[in-house]
């Protein structure tokens, strides 16, 4: 089975890029969503409070509430890459244990949710914003990168997440740009509302069946 990697920086809209691809059949990982999984385990959880004690101390934190430390741990790590880099050491490697398990699951599985064509996919698809920046790319076969401008993607983050532009562009600083993705990408979508995403996610997926 194929293994296509699926990436852009936040709000460039990859997840609902991988929605489309969801409704064509195609099975998809979201990293973003297993890492917050693995986060939320009592182990891991108590290991994060241990490297970032400071979470304790932030006004907005509410023990036993994983949203205010979620945030909390946000403000903290991403206006400092040293921090950012604790933080990816404790769970990159549990997300790609996971990510590879569920990869060679659906590479066993003769049962996975047919395509418009009605047969088997022949791919799996991995949603990670870091992809690249993670190494997480090296287990891919295909990349595609989501694509729009930096001020839609600041809108589009802000109005999704509710949290503010200083903290949107720190986030984006510690995020390739699309200029950095794009000679590992092998296809490229651009998700700026002029263009038909459903349309682009068409073609791609056909390619990927051929």
């Amino acid at each position: 089975m194929i293994r296509v990697g699926l990436t852009g920086g936040i709000g460039s809209g990859k997840s609902t890029v991988a929605r489309v691809f969801a409704a064509f059949g195609i099975p998809v990982y979201c990293a973003d969503t297993a890492s917050k999984r693995i986060l939320a385990s009592p182990e891991v959880h108590a290991r994060a409070l241990a490297l970032f004690p400071e979470i304790k101390a932030d006004p907005d934190f509410t023990p036993g509430s994983f949203i205010s430390f979620t945030r909390a741990l946000g403000r903290i790590v991403f206006p400092s890459p040293q921090r950012l880099s604790v933080l990816n050491n404790l769970l990159h490697p549990l997300v790609f244990s996971d990510c590879e398990a569920w990869l060679e699951r659906q590479a066993q599985n003769a049962d996975l949710t047919s395509g418009p064509d009605g047969r088997r996919p022949p791919y799996a698809m991995v949603e990670a914003a870091i992809l690249l920046e993670s190494g997480l790319y090296k287990n891919m076969d295909k990349i595609i990168s989501v694509e729009c401008p930096v001020e839609m993607q600041i809108e589009r983050a802000h109005r999704r997440d509710g949290v503010s532009e200083d903290m949107i562009r720190a986030r984006l600083a510690r995020q390739w740009s699309a200029e950095q993705r794009r000679p590992y990408a092998d296809f490229i979508i651009e998700n700026d509302g002029r263009q038909s995403v459903l349309a682009a996610v068409r073609a791609i997926d056909l390619q990927l069946r051929a």
